[in-house]
């Protein structure tokens, strides 16, 4: 079959100080659902005492540049109008609001390549 490219950025290791009682996981277990040469999908796994997930797609390989950002409920994202063969980097945080105060976890950052189209 044709190949698949995924990559895996782990979390910064200089994470905010946590708040005594609220501790997040950064998700795991990034699983590509859909791969096609103009939309793909992902999911992770739940993070215990999540609320909500933010994913990011970012312009760039270092992940400094925000493209589009958005905020889930659930453990999975699609993204549509790709351009085949293009990759994108994306982000996903857990999220969970204490007091009316927003708190997250660190991010797990990963790209995905689209396939060629007719590949």
């Amino acid at each position: 079959s044709d190949w698949t490219y995924f990559s895996h950025k782990t979390p910064e290791k200089t994470a905010p100080t946590p708040t005594p009682g609220v501790t997040l996981d950064a998700p795991k277990h990034i699983t590509i659902t859909k791969d096609e040469p103009d939309a793909t999908s992902f999911s992770w796994d739940e993070v215990e005492g999540a609320e909500q997930y933010q994913i990011v797609v970012f312009k760039d390989k270092a992940y400094t540049q925000t493209w589009v950002s958005s905020f889930r409920t659930v453990t999975s994202q699609g993204h549509t109008k790709l351009a085949p063969g293009r990759t994108y980097y994306y982000g996903v945080r857990a999220v969970k609001t204490v007091d009316g105060k927003d708190y997250y976890s660190d991010w797990t950052y990963f790209s995905h390549k689209t396939p060629e189209k007719g590949a």
